[in-house]
């Protein structure tokens, strides 16, 4: 990574730092990746990439309110992006706010229910916590959708699936 230098003068430099900050945050390298999202946003006020990856990025770094302020602001600049919502939405699950985050991830299936992924995973995950075999029957519903709707390689991020089944064989 030492050798990816970006040069802020660069007319894609914001671009360049969230693409950086993205290799950082999958290698679970949350600050670096705060960094390199926060001078993205710096140079361009208005990357609403910058600012949900921000929010992502902080609520990892256990920082959920300025995560959820960072997303209320994505959603000022971009409020019927699919992708917004869907984050917004995963924020609020990963507070166990499942009622609000589940508002938010129907917003985000309602903009774009073809080639949402995300947002699938995250409304089953939700139904999985949730619990009893209604919820376990809509959890696996999102589940295979979001592997139907994601590309051949899309593995949910939750993992639950499979104890989605289990639960439902009890």
């Amino acid at each position: 990574m030492a050798k990816f230098k970006i040069d802020n003068t660069a007319s894609n430099a914001s671009t360049l730092y969230i693409s950086r900050g993205f290799i950082y945050s999958l290698l679970k390298r949350y600050k670096e990746a705060m960094d390199d999202y926060e001078t993205a946003y710096l140079l361009n006020p208005k990357n609403v990439g910058a600012l949900v990856s921000m929010g992502v990025m902080k609520l990892y770094l256990n920082r959920p309110d300025e995560a959820k302020n960072d997303i209320e602001k994505a959603l000022l600049l971009s409020p019927n992006s699919a992708g917004v919502w869907n984050n917004s939405g995963f924020i609020k699950l990963y507070q166990n706010k499942y009622d609000e985050a589940m508002v938010d991830l129907e917003k985000s299936l309602q903009i774009d229910s073809t080639a949402n992924p995300e947002a699938y995973n995250n409304r089953g995950y939700i139904y999985f916590k949730k619990g009893g075999i209604e919820n376990y029957k809509k959890a696996l519903e999102d589940y295979d959708k979001a592997i139907s709707v994601g590309s051949k390689i899309y593995n949910p991020y939750w993992k639950y699936r499979d104890s989605v089944v289990a639960s439902m064989g009890k």
